[in-house]
């Protein structure tokens, strides 16, 4: 592996300036912490006499980019059963599915996280790095290794007071020079920066396979340029609804001067005084469609929501009343984004195996034994129960015909002639059974199916 100096470091580190500040944007945004970036936006939209109205009613209510990347990126709400090559289990604490869940949806919110298995007072930990905290300089054989990996560390004022650096051979850190820093260990000696591992113990887990790029900072622009649509929109939609919400009143007087005028404000529960034998008060309607407004936007961000695999009406707050199993069919897209993202976190899970393996005996830990590493994945989404699946059955069966309900469920030709035959030889033999009974869907048979 290769080698650094702190100017190498300081360097690549200065290199990524922008990229990191862009991901601590989305994090924020993911955090609900994004009316600053609305702002933003709206500067460039307003004039500024406009845009210093609009900036009091900022509306980061409807946040589409957290609740997306939530629905989506949710493969570890459930509890995740591990074992290696399917006979030894890997009893862990609820904390770290807890931790991976979060990992999940950072990564898929800003393009990359840092993981680092650690075994602290009895139990494994993992302790998670955002994107915009951490370089880290993966090796030229294999991207998933890493030859260095740098962590930015911030005082009570949010301010770098110091860098964190590991390589194969170093533990240390520096100043925001760049310059080494003396640590001293328990013992009030001076600490010794070599690295007790021999091996980086950090693992990156990426919203892509590093197959051609090692970074993925664009991971949800789409959804953060639409969450910032939407928080535009509603922002404008305020402004109109409290200005409409009575007529616009205008005089007309030649005594008036042009300060007076400007001191004169509008508000319905007020009466205005005007002299001059010219003078008179009436007032203008000025409505807009506002519900048609709002439904346009709403609209818009439902559209690159259900590109995404979401459920697109989760921008309006609602709730589908089909059942689990026909929800399932329809939401065949968000399936699909599960199966993708559990490839890709069985990697990482491997990656942050083989770490743990160099790094829990030396932290006083359990040895973790060689062998592939078996991820049983809980069952998400509606239907994944055999009640929801007959329950499904027995309402289309009702509605179109038990032949027809089976061509809707997957059966083959051939399969729906056998089972109409059984049934029917069954309900001469026997006219107690009830006819529009039909079996469950295939996709329902033999347990988890891996969606």
């Amino acid at each position: 592996m290769r080698e650094f100096s702190g100017d190498q470091l300081g360097l690549m580190w200065n290199e990524q300036k922008d990229a990191r500040a862009y991901a601590a944007r989305k994090r924020k945004m993911y955090q609900h912490d994004w009316k600053d970036w609305l702002n933003e936006e709206m500067r460039k939209l307003f004039e500024s006499d406009t845009f210093d109205i609009l900036k009091q009613r900022s509306d980061t209510s409807v946040n589409m980019f957290r609740w997306t990347i939530d629905e989506l990126a949710s493969i570890y709400s459930e509890p995740v059963h591990r074992s290696i090559d399917d006979t030894v289990d890997l009893e862990i604490s609820p904390e770290v599915d807890m931790t991976l869940d979060q990992a999940c949806k950072w990564t898929m919110a800003t393009g990359e996280v840092l993981l680092r298995p650690a075994w602290v007072n009895g139990r494994m930990l993992i302790y998670l790095y955002p994107r915009d905290s951490f370089l880290a300089v993966p090796s030229d054989e294999d991207p998933l290794l890493l030859d260095a990996v740098v962590i930015e560390h911030k005082d009570s004022k949010g301010a770098t007071s110091k860098y964190e650096v590991w390589t194969e051979h170093e533990w240390a850190y520096y100043d925001q020079a760049w310059q080494p820093i003396a640590m001293q260990g328990e013992d009030g000696e001076p600490r010794d920066t070599t690295n007790p591992y021999g091996v980086v113990p950090f693992v990156v887990a990426h919203s892509e396979y590093p197959s051609t790029a090692f970074w993925h900072g664009s991971s949800c622009d789409d959804l953060a340029q639409a969450c910032l649509d939407m928080g535009v929109s509603l922002t404008d939609f305020n402004h109109l609804r409290h200005f409409q919400s009575y007529k616009q009143g205008v005089i007309k007087s030649d005594t008036l001067e042009d300060g007076d005028i400007s001191r004169l404000k509008s508000d319905p529960t007020s009466w205005i005084q005007i002299k001059g034998a010219t003078a008179n008060a009436f007032a203008i309607d000025m409505q807009a469609n506002l519900s048609e407004n709002l439904n346009v936007a709403l609209d818009k961000s439902q559209f690159t929501v259900g590109m995404r695999g979401a459920r697109p009406t989760l921008v309006r707050g609602e709730e589908s009343a089909a059942s689990g199993y026909a929800l399932k069919i329809k939401e065949h897209k968000k399936a699909q984004v599960w199966s993708q993202l559990r490839q890709l976190w069985h990697l990482w899970e491997e990656s942050l195996w083989r770490v743990a393996r160099v790094v829990f005996p030396v932290e006083d830990g359990p040895a973790i034994p060689e062998g592939k590493l078996m991820i049983d994945w809980p069952e998400l989404g509606p239907g994944s129960s055999r009640l929801e699946v007959g329950q499904y059955v027995a309402s289309i069966t009702t509605i179109i015909g038990e032949e027809e309900s089976l061509r809707e469920l997957g059966y083959s030709e051939e399969d729906i002639q056998r089972i109409l035959a059984q049934k029917m030889a069954e309900t001469v033999r026997n006219p107690q059974v009830n006819p529009m009974a039909v079996p469950v869907s295939p996709l329902s048979e033999g347990g988890n199916d891996g969606v």
